[in-house]
């Protein structure tokens, strides 16, 4: 026992069984925290990877669609918002990257839900944009438009978007990175 130090003679015991308890584990080359406590178990912590369940995967929304892509065609301005109905503006993209959920086509049309009226005003054909989509069987007030679609298309499922963010050249959607 160290001098000037009074212990009682189980304590200075287990104190030794504890000191020879972390020799012998730094022997074996388990890693100690330096924090660590004589007397607690000291264990290996598992890295985060192993603690991850292999048969889960992320969880996948399948009613949005997030994507990056190049505006093809953009409709016509139906030249008043949403109020009483809602109002939708026809744009078609080329899909370059699909961000979050799946889409396997190259190309989209997306009907714009227009609530203040701008929405697509800041857009044009040829501009990289990251569009943010969500897939739904019906639609409140279809909008047939020529080089879109017709009347007597049946569409199995509708891309409602809002504003379309245009993104530089170099950078991507937010979703995306």
């Amino acid at each position: 026992m160290p001098d000037g130090w009074t212990l009682s003679a189980a304590i200075w015991a287990t104190a030794q069984r504890a000191a020879t308890r972390l020799e012998l584990l730094i022997q074996q080359g388990v890693p100690i925290r330096e924090r660590s406590l004589p007397g607690r178990a000291i264990r290996r912590r598992r890295p985060r990877a192993a603690l991850a369940r292999p048969d889960r995967s992320p969880k996948i929304n399948k009613n949005r669609i997030a994507f990056l892509g190049t505006v093809e065609k953009i409709g016509r301005d139906p030249g008043a918002p949403s109020g009483v109905l809602a109002v939708y503006q026809l744009a078609q993209y080329r899909v370059d990257q699909v961000c979050e959920g799946e889409y396997v086509r190259k190309e989209i049309v997306v009907d714009h839900l227009i609530g203040t009226g701008d929405e697509l005003n800041n857009i044009r054909v040829g501009d990289r944009v990251c569009v943010s989509v969500k897939i739904s069987k019906s639609i409140l007030v279809r909008n047939d438009e020529e080089g879109f679609r017709s009347a007597a298309e049946s569409i199995e499922e509708f891309y409602i978007g809002g504003r379309p963010v245009k993104v530089a050249p170099e950078t991507g959607c937010r979703e995306c990175r």
